[in-house]
């Protein structure tokens, strides 16, 4: 249960239930049970409070736009989320694919993609087509209770089941809340519940019978594909039609919408209905009967502009995000309060999703050019106009790496257009889409084609089709990644135009239907299996024993030593991806593994402080360094001071000599050339207050760390022996340390031993209230105890 969500009307939120969970469980156990058992539900079930919040920019005098949100009581919520737990598990057999909204393993943009492909079918074929986008009226509060429970009959739910179902929607109340005052109550008479958690898997089983009946009327014509016919794509109440022959198809799909609403409650919103018509002129009667907008160049689905004219599907859909990306980093400019980190924030959860969604849905070719305009609008916000300190490359690393993790959006790119790459070649994924896209391409198989590009040029795929588009993401990926070598192993024997045993021999083409495709097949924990394992587990028989020797010695001489030439690395992601059954997320992994395969890093920032002290530190030690700076508190603020330390963020008289303002020591010590380490620590004026600084903090822990700028500047200390809450406790020490000195910033007098412990209370205060909302003030005692025992003499108000 996610925390900070407002409760319902009994008030307790699931930070309670978290927290008196060994109380709770055992009469929620109970409780439970008695619900099954007796179809019946504690009297606090059936109430409900309704927030409004004003739709965006809607006229908010109308009542009409405004969105109701309901709020139930946690341990309804519970209940209804232990049931859908369950029922998701056969929900993917009982609905279609053509349905991904609410179904486990479905995704929005399964139907996009497969909507591109019913259009550039339509365009290459030139077939009379009609493609409407239905959005129903009020879908889930229009939901008919008795017809919703024959749909849940007739896909063979227990009658236990169903009945608890028709307790649960049996007479709900609810009272709707405005500026604070509570109307009065009244009784919900249809519609599934908001906030109830099986109301969208309840949804997606109601609409599935209309889905059903259309696919199944002969009279009503799709778009016929290699794969099938294709009809439909839903994501719960959006509903995509496409129809041939529309003269004669649209009355009759009309007619039995309207039947079914008038049997479900399931009714149509004409208003926001949206054609898109390709090779068709409606005749005059069609027109008259339906009142639709017929000259519209595209339509919207999920968020999505689908052009009549394919080549206009790049423009059409980032030419508005990037102008209203462009509007939002003008206002957010004017914050005068955001730091580094929070801009990197605002980035990463405001731009990212928007672009990454459709990065996820349109497979089309972005520019290079528009990623570097990304880019440069990204760094002029992050640093306000003025010259960058750290380098965009670096900011874009890991945070263990010494970056800040600002996202990448060209990588982005790459992992998002890679994925239904990794989708294609997994088994354990399913799709509409991937039934349209794995049909062969003159005979061979897409994922057949992807490390061989003599293969690829016999086919001649253009570069603008769907196919062309992942295929030359994938080659970018080999050159930033380096594993070319490592990449053979995805040829498969079958088409593969360096065996050439493969064009006399038709029967490696048989091994495919047997699951031995790709050389990876052939191979279990980098080993080639045998030929006996082979036969146990894919049915190979005596007579292919010859073969199975001819791709063996292939694999050895061209494949095997190639393995381990680029290391790990992106490939073995990849691999691991496609054997995964979860196919959970694929990007973020793919994002990674691209990040990791890098040669992007922080060496250039660790040469110049081991140039300064004198010392070497090792690339292990530098790691840990740059990991410990995340460690320190859980503020952003703290955290990016930290980082500033290590990456030399601050400007120092050396850095400044240009301005004619010499590079001699502000402190007056005399010294001239001030970088950063003679700043922070070899300044005379510094070295009293780093002695004072050791002391307190061996006195601390009970160790004897060394009196260096690497061990309590940087912090390279080995950590071994220490456990996580001293280790925390130590990086929030020295960070106070190094805010101490940037507090005295420019000025002759150098930071004292008072300052620094009134930093460290400062942050235990903000840390105690941290840790008192997440209800773990246990933890926060533990983790300071070492040094509230250590100042209690000095400072009482640590207590």
């Amino acid at each position: 249960m996610k925390g900070g969500k407002s409760p319902g009307t009994d008030g307790f939120p699931t930070e309670w239930y978290k927290t008196m969970q060994d109380q709770l469980i055992p009469t929620l156990l109970k409780t439970f049970n008695w619900v099954l058992e007796n179809k019946n539900i504690p009297p606090s079930w059936r109430e409900a409070v309704i927030s409004t919040i004003p739709k965006e920019g809607k006229d908010k005098l109308e009542c009409g736009n405004y969105r109701p949100v309901g709020l139930l009581n946690n341990d309804y919520k519970l209940f209804t989320s232990i049931l859908s737990k369950r029922i998701e598990l056969i929900l993917p057999v009982l609905i279609h694919e053509d349905q991904t909204g609410f179904v486990k393993k479905r995704q929005t943009q399964d139907n996009i993609r497969k909507s591109l492909h019913v259009v550039r079918q339509v365009t290459q074929q030139r077939l009379e087509t009609l493609i409407l986008s239905l959005d129903a009226e009020k879908a889930f509060d229009s939901v008919r209770w008795s017809f919703l429970y024959k749909v849940l009959s007739k896909c063979g739910f227990h009658p236990t089941i169903i009945d608890t179902f028709a307790a649960l929607y049996g007479g709900p109340t609810a009272r709707v809340k405005i500026n604070g005052d509570l109307s009065n109550s009244f009784i919900l008479e249809r519609g599934t519940r908001q906030g109830c958690c099986a109301s969208p898997l309840l949804f997606a089983l109601f609409v599935e019978p209309i889905s059903q009946l259309i696919r199944q009327r002969t009279d009503i014509k799709g778009v016929p594909m290699a794969s099938g016919e294709q009809k439909l794509a839903l994501f719960a109440d959006d509903l995509l039609i496409s129809v041939t022959q529309p003269t004669q198809t649209l009355p009759k799909l009309m007619k039995l919408l309207e039947e079914f609403g008038s049997i479900s409650g399931y009714k149509i919103n004409v208003n926001k209905t949206q054609i898109l018509t390709f090779n068709y002129d409606p005749p005059v009667s069609i027109k008259t009967i339906y009142n639709w907008n017929w000259e519209d160049e595209s339509i919207q689905y999920l968020g999505v502009s689908l052009p009549r004219d394919f080549t206009r599907l790049y423009n059409i859909n980032y030419d508005p995000l990037n102008s209203k990306i462009k509007t939002d980093i003008q206002r957010w400019n004017v914050i005068p309060f955001l730091s580094l980190s929070s801009r990197i924030e605002s980035i990463r959860m405001n731009i990212l999703p928007r672009m990454l969604y459709l990065f996820q849905c349109l497979p089309v070719r972005i520019p290079s050019k528009q990623f570097l305009e990304w880019d440069r609008l990204i760094a002029r916000y992050l640093w306000q106009g003025k010259k960058a300190r750290i380098k965009f490359k670096t900011l874009q690393l890991r945070k263990e790496k010494g970056g800040m993790g600002l996202p990448c959006l060209q990588e982005y790119y790459y992992a998002a257009q890679l994925r239904p790459l990794v989708c294609l070649c997994s088994p354990s994924y399913t799709a509409a889409w991937k039934e349209i896209e794995g049909t062969m391409v003159k005979g061979i198989p897409i994922t057949a084609l992807l490390n061989d590009n003599k293969l690829q040029e016999e086919q001649e795929i253009p570069e603008d089709s769907i196919t062309g588009s992942f295929l030359k993401s994938w080659q970018e990926i080999t050159k930033i990644c380096r594993f070319k070598n490592t990449s053979k192993i995805m040829r498969w024997c079958a088409y593969d135009s360096d065996f050439s045993p493969n064009k006399l021999d038709g029967r490696f083409k048989t091994w495919i239907t047997r699951g031995l495709t790709s050389y990876y097949s052939f191979v279990h924990k980098g080993v080639f299996q045998s030929f006996e394992t082979l036969q146990k587990d894919h049915g190979l028989g005596k007579d292919d024993f010859f073969r199975y020797l001819q791709v063996r010695d292939y694999f050895n001489k061209n494949i095997k030593e190639a393995l381990g030439k680029d290391g790990p690395g992106f490939m073995e992601v990849f691999l691991a991806l496609t054997k995964s059954r979860t196919c959970d997320k694929i990007i973020s992994k793919l994002y990674n593994a691209i990040q990791l395969s890098k040669q992007e890093n922080t060496e250039y920032i660790k040469r110049k402080w081991e140039k300064e002290i004198g010392v070497k530190i090792s690339q292990e030690n530098w790691e840990k360094i740059c990991q410990l700076q995340w460690l320190s508190t859980g503020s952003n603020t703290w955290r990016e001071f930290c980082w500033k330390n290590i990456t030399r963020f601050f400007i120092t008289p050396i850095q400044k000599r240009h301005q004619g303002s010499g590079d001699a020591c502000w402190r007056l010590c005399g010294s001239i050339g001030a970088n950063h380490f003679y700043i922070f620590w070899d300044c005379q004026a510094m070295r009293s207050y780093w002695e004072e600084i050791h002391k307190h903090i061996n006195n601390v822990f009970n160790v004897n760390i060394p009196l260096k700028c690497e061990t309590l500047f940087l912090g390279n200390i080995l950590f071994e022996t220490w456990n996580i809450k001293d280790k925390k406790l130590l990086a929030i020490l020295l960070a106070a340390s190094k805010k101490c000195v940037t507090r005295k910033w420019l000025k002759v007098d150098p930071p004292t031993i008072d300052e620094w412990i009134e930093i460290v209370y400062e942050i235990y205060v903000m840390e105690k209230i941290s840790y008192s909302l997440k209800v773990e003030k246990d933890i926060f005692y533990k983790t300071w105890s070492k040094w509230t025992e250590h100042v209690k003499p000095a400072r009482s108000d640590f207590i």
